[in-house]
């Protein structure tokens, strides 16, 4: 079995083996870590992506220029059609494990292989760091596509290779194997992510937000005593002896401010015939407009 590609239809219609790294979907944890991700990461090298997404294919299977049965018409003649890629790989793939699932259903007949992924670069992991006859996995090592080269262990072409069924079925059935967590070696590279800022950072934010949202509301809502007034720092409250006092307004006539009086002295009062305010008696200016 080989990689291939066919380039005699193009640029508008080449074909042959497809693979590589996803730009959409992020690389999941159980390919991150397995014995795939030194080839994937070289891959996505190779491919310019700008992050670690799904890699493919996982597995591979013939399907160059197939011969399949079509149909018949009422007359009894047979067409064929030749098919290639996936219409082919896909259909023996499921075939084969459909296969699998019955020969196990003799002896279990709720078996099943579930979520199979993950399963298989496992069982392609354990049998990487313990190379060995038993192995499942046909291994692709010759052909090529536009971009990347077939080559040992997993690559961009073919994945893993081709599967035989018994082998794997023994592999399945061993827990060692099929629940195996490979330990590297792995590039020293971060996961795959298409978020720029993570979870938790958003939730921090989210709820600082909100905190200060709360001590706004709660200052700007805060009750004030009836007939509380802003104090200025420099006079100190309202009727206090110490600090400066504030000039004295200016006359509405535009004379000079009354002088003060003097403290200690007591004298009757009377209304300012200028401004009508209450002014002492003595020879003293106005407080209020100044006139003597």
């Amino acid at each position: 079995m080989s990689a291939w590609w066919d380039t005699e239809a193009c640029p508008t219609a080449c074909a042959g083996t497809e693979g590589g790294l996803s730009p959409m979907f992020p690389e999941p944890y159980w390919q991150y870590h397995s014995a795939a991700q030194p080839a994937i990461s070289a891959a996505g090298q190779v491919q310019g992506a700008s992050f670690l997404g799904r890699a493919g294919p996982d597995v591979a299977f013939p399907a160059n220029d197939t011969i399949a049965y079509v149909y018949a018409d009422s007359s009894e003649n047979v067409y064929f059609t030749v098919l290639e890629g996936t219409s082919v790989a896909a259909p023996m793939f499921a075939g084969l494990l459909a296969d699998v699932i019955a020969v196990e259903n003799r002896s279990a007949p709720t078996f099943g292989l579930g979520y199979l992924d993950p399963e298989i670069y496992r069982i392609a992991s354990y049998f990487t760091a313990n190379p060995g006859p038993l192995s499942p996995f046909f291994d692709v090592t010759t052909g090529q596509n536009y971009v990347f080269s077939a080559g040992p262990g997993w690559d961009p072409t073919t994945g893993w290779g081709g599967l035989e069924a018994p082998l794997f079925l023994a592999a399945d059935a061993n827990g060692t194997i099929a629940s195996y967590e490979y330990a590297g070696p792995t590039p020293n590279i971060p996961a795959a992510s298409n978020a720029s800022i993570p979870d938790y950072a958003i939730y921090l934010i989210f709820g600082l937000a909100i905190v200060l949202a709360v001590l706004l509301v709660l200052i700007f809502a805060w009750p004030r005593r009836k007939g509380e007034l802003p104090v200025a720092p420099e006079f100190g409250p309202p009727g206090s002896s110490w600090g400066v006092p504030p000039p004295a307004p200016p006359s509405r006539y535009g004379l000079p401010p009354p002088a003060a009086p003097t403290l200690g002295h007591t004298s009757a009062t009377f209304l300012c015939p200028y401004c009508g305010s209450v002014r002492p008696a003595e020879p003293v200016r106005c407080p209020r407009c100044g006139a003597w």
